[in-house]
Order: C-alpha cells, then sequence, then structure tokens
C-alpha cells in the first residue's frame, strides 16, 4: 500500500483489478432501458467519432446528465446531447487523442420514461487506436479535517510529472467519489503516472481557486498492472 501526503484529503490505493406518472393498477415496470445498437460499437478500436448514437429498446430521457455523465479522458467541453424517437445523440467538437481509449460512463443520467429505471449497461468505450487500453486503480479519500469520506471529488491521474500539473494542465483520466470516498479508473495505459483529489468546484479539472481542496500521492504511480 503507498504512503499518502496529506494536504487538506487523503488518498488511500487499494490492490485489485422530468418525470411522467404512469396510470395506476399493474406491476411497477423495474426493467432498466437495454442499448440495442451503438456508434460506435462498444469496446471497438481505431473509432474517431464527433458523435455517439445510442439505441434503446425503450423510450428514455435525461436526469442530471451534466452531473452524472463521466467522461475520461475528459473532453474541453460538455457534449450537446438531444433524442431522436428511441435514439440518443452526444455530439462533440473535440478533436480526440490518438491512440487513446476514451470511455463514457452515463451513471443513472439516462432513464426510462416512465419509472426512472437507469440503464443496464451505462458504458462506451472505444479507442482511437489499434487496442483498448485495460489497466485500472481504484482507492478511497478520505477528508483529513472532517474526518469523513470525502464524496464527489474529482480523482485526477496525468501522465505529467511536473510537481504544478494539477494547476496548469486537464488530467489524462478522471473519475469522481461516490458518497463512501470509493473510486475506480478504468481502460488506463501502461506508465508512470501522478495522481491527485480535487474538490473541483468550478468544473475545470484545474486546482485553480484558493477555496479548493486537494490532496496528491507522495510517489508516482509505474502502472504496469492493476491497483
Amino acid at each position: 500500500m503507498k504512503k499518502l501526503v496529506q494536504f487538506f484529503v487523503l488518498i488511500i490505493l487499494f490492490g485489485g483489478c422530468a418525470q411522467v406518472v404512469p396510470p395506476a393498477g399493474g406491476d411497477k415496470d423495474i426493467v432498466p432501458p437495454k442499448i440495442v445498437r451503438s456508434n460506435p460499437t462498444n469496446f471497438t478500436t481505431n473509432q474517431n467519432p464527433q458523435v455517439i448514437e445510442l439505441e434503446f429498446d425503450e423510450y428514455v430521457i435525461q436526469r442530471s446528465l451534466v452531473n452524472e455523465l463521466l467522461i475520461s479522458p475528459p473532453l474541453k467541453e460538455f457534449p450537446e446531447h438531444y433524442f431522436k424517437g428511441k435514439k440518443f445523440f452526444l455530439t462533440f467538437n473535440d478533436t480526440l487523442k490518438p491512440n487513446t481509449t476514451y470511455q463514457f460512463n452515463f451513471g443513472k443520467g439516462l432513464v426510462d420514461l416512465n419509472e426512472n429505471n437507469p440503464l443496464d449497461s451505462n458504458i462506451i468505450v472505444f479507442s482511437t487506436g489499434e487496442y483498448l487500453d485495460s489497466l485500472s486503480i481504484s482507492g478511497k479519500v478520505f477528508d483529513a479535517f472532517e474526518l469523513g469520506m470525502a464524496k464527489d471529488m474529482a480523482v485526477l491521474l496525468y501522465k505529467s510529472l511536473e510537481d504544478s500539473v494539477v494547476a496548469k494542465k486537464r488530467p489524462d483520466y478522471y473519475s469522481r467519489t461516490d458518497k463512501d470516498g470509493s473510486f475506480k479508473i478504468d481502460f488506463i495505459a501502461h506508465g508512470e503516472y501522478q495522481l491527485f483529489a480535487l474538490e473541483d468546484k468550478n468544473g475545470n479539472f484545474l486546482y485553480d481557486l484558493p477555496n479548493e481542496k486537494v490532496a496528491f500521492l507522495a510517489s508516482t504511480i509505474n502502472l504496469q498492472q492493476n491497483l
């Protein structure tokens, strides 16, 4: 287990790979919507889309998608999105990085029309190169001042080994902590990284406000296997 340097919070790494009300009566729908087709196809390589298209087996709406959608590596701007029948379109203008595996995790941001059941599979993954990266890290963020787990913190992973990178560059990979402070970053390439946790108050993936909490791992991570 790696020792952490405390600044405001503490990171601990672990080992290991608008609602429509239905009519009364009848059984409650508990079946989640399913993706029947996606473009690009999930877990494919040599992709460079500007639009992600999902087709569902039923009508779907968005619920707090801006807060729920996690894109890693992050894009410069949040994508535009719209529905057309049972299809959902996510459009963006960013130039995707070459030879990079991208993950679009919709969380609970897309739900069915009647009962707000979230997707049964909410991740779309593709690579702009010839193979999918498959390494991952996981852990928890602990607030050393509040003496509790830190929820909804940005966990940032950088290829750059510059000390002040968290104030200058957007991360190469990122995730967010859930209510018990835990996080996981998947589909990472081999290499040496720096790891930070940030209370990203303005959502720009930069440590640029005086009241933002931040922490960092004292040593770099040489990622050759899952941590």
